[in-house]
Formats: C-alpha cells, sequence, structure tokens
C-alpha cells in the first residue's frame, strides 16, 4: 500500500495561486566550510560528519520533506560550549541562493513570510552547511495546507518516567487502531 508521503510531487504554488518561478541558476552543492568544527562535543562529531549524516540519509528525508514549508533551527557554533548558542529561522534570507525554492505565506499576524522549501539535495546540505541542525514542518504539504496528512500526538514526559511514555503511547496506539487508524512513532530528543 503507498503511503501519502510518497505520492508524485505538484509543483508548488504561491499563496496567491502563483507557481513558483524556476531559477535560471542551477542547483549545486555549497562549498561547504569550516568542516573540523565540533557540532556535537560529547562524541566528538564535526560538521563534516553531520555533512555525511544528511547526505546519507537525504533519500529517505527528502521524501518527508517535500513540498512542506519549513522553519530551521540553527546552531551555527554546536550545541554546546561558550559559544553555543541557537536561533530559529522561518524566513528565508535573500543571500540564500535563487535555485532554492520558497514560498510566501501569510504569519498568524498577517505579515508575509518566505519559507524555505526542501525539495533537493543541495537545498537540503545547503541549509546543514548553515548550521541546520533540525527542520520542523507542518502537518500539510503544498499546494494543500488547509489538509494536513497526519495527527501528531506529542507524548513529552515532563515529570514522567519514559516508561509511562511507552505505556501512553501503547495505549493510543491500540485506541487508534480500534478507530482503524494507523500510528508510527516518531521520536526526536
Amino acid at each position: 500500500e503507498d503511503l501519502p508521503l510518497l505520492i508524485p510531487r505538484q509543483k508548488p504554488k504561491a499563496n496567491d495561486g502563483d507557481e513558483i518561478p524556476d531559477s535560471k541558476e542551477v542547483p549545486r552543492l555549497p562549498k561547504f566550510t569550516h568542516l573540523d568544527k565540533i557540532i556535537f562535543p560529547e562524541i566528538s562529531a564535526t560538521k563534516s560528519d553531520l555533512i555525511g549524516f544528511y547526505e546519507a540519509i537525504s533519500p529517505d528525508l527528502l521524501i518527508f520533506l517535500k513540498d512542506r514549508p519549513v522553519t530551521v533551527e540553527r546552531w551555527p557554533d554546536g550545541v554546546t560550549g561558550p559559544n553555543a548558542s541557537h536561533f530559529w529561522q522561518k524566513n528565508t534570507p535573500h543571500y540564500y541562493p535563487s535555485w532554492i525554492h520558497r514560498v510566501t505565506l501569510p504569519s498568524a499576524g498577517g505579515r508575509p513570510v518566505n519559507y524555505v522549501l526542501i525539495d533537493r539535495i543541495e537545498t537540503l546540505l545547503y541549509l546543514v552547511n548553515q548550521g541546520v541542525l533540525t527542520f520542523h514542518v507542518g502537518f500539510s504539504r503544498l499546494p494543500n495546507l488547509d489538509h494536513p496528512g497526519f495527527v501528531l500526538f506529542d507524548l513529552d514526559p515532563s515529570e514522567a518516567s519514559f516508561n509511562d511514555v511507552i505505556a501512553v503511547a501503547q495505549n493510543l496506539n491500540l485506541l487508534l487502531q480500534t478507530k482503524g487508524l494507523q500510528s508510527v512513532i516518531k521520536t526526536s530528543g
């Protein structure tokens, strides 16, 4: 059975219904910089290691990211240490290459936001080279942003034990099965 994530790609549309123009600039892998920079000191993982990791998982990750406006979390100086700091980026900077696809959508306050669309390995690795470690997507795809493809039950343990989280997840799975719904586990952190 084909999963919804394997639906053939439709060209993304901007919020006014106009197609996003193709750039005349050819997508290319970025010139990777600071490859020896330690990103995860606890395991001595470098930026080069991170780029290799994302390159290795890109065939599967790109299927998930395709046609979804993305907010990225950037950690330009690694995740720990004296210079570690992170920030969230919704608006795609103007200096990003023109071949990186974007879609303009209104924010909750109505201000336009130019979200990045990660539809090719060159875009993915460009962002990782910019210090992006995590990619946050909505539950729907262009051009149908009002029709989510999945529901997420966020089971953060807070003060409960992880065994309690597992028990809740198992019970939730059983409940969804009685309704004829398929569930999968998505972990983070």
